[in-house]
């Protein structure tokens, strides 16, 4: 009896703790710059920069956890201090300059990979889902947002879209920009839509 409690107990923190780790998600990147985001009156590449969330409801250490940068040219950046459950933890200008094509792995201190977005033609083994290319035409699509906030259901290409950057915020809308530039549509998991609507109203 004793010893089917303690191999009932070893299953129950290996559940938790497995649980808690991979609470922590990429949650939003930036790899072609539109904003100043260090003040710096420069948009370069100083200016990327990717988001992670703790969807949990316990803290995490990120202590000796790393994000790896998979490109040309791969870079690893180091982390440390605690993400607070439902909070968000950004590097502004991580190691390298990131193409707008490549893949990215948060890796825990026990070298086990947490999670990993592959973005744009970045050859993975399976390009179809992949997350969006991080090339962008205007600050309505500057980054590769996780929508839902913290969603990750397996695919990059449904959990993905290209978004405008909430740094160290919720993702749980899509702006939408129209042509004129006069109007926009926010669209969350509830489908509710807000707009401002200008125009002529012309009637027969």
């Amino acid at each position: 009896m004793k010893k089917k409690f303690i191999f009932l107990l070893s299953i129950f923190l290996f559940l938790s703790i497995n649980f808690i780790t991979a609470s922590v998600v990429i949650n939003e990147l930036v790899t072609d710059s539109e904003v100043d985001r260090n003040s710096d009156s420069i948009i370069d590449t100083d200016d990327e920069y990717v988001e992670l969330y703790n969807n949990g409801v316990d803290n995490v250490d990120l202590t000796g956890w790393s994000i790896s940068f998979i490109d040309t040219t791969n870079e690893l950046e180091i982390l440390s201090g605690i993400l607070s459950a439902g909070n968000y933890f950004s590097i502004l200008n991580p190691s390298g300059n990131q193409n707008n094509d490549g893949q990215i792995l948060l890796i825990h201190a026990n070298g086990s990979i947490i999670d990993s977005v592959s973005h744009g033609s970045y050859a993975d083994g399976n390009i179809s889902d992949n997350a969006p290319s991080g090339s962008y035409s205007n600050k309505f699509n500057e980054c590769i947002s996780r929508v839902p906030n913290g969603l990750d259901s397996g695919f990059d290409n449904k959990d993905f879209v290209k978004n405008y950057c909430t740094f160290n915020n919720t993702n749980n809308f899509v702006l939408i920009n129209n042509k004129n530039n006069v109007s926009c549509a926010f669209e969350n998991s509830n489908v509710t839509i807000f707009a401002d609507v200008n125009g002529t109203n012309i009637s027969e």
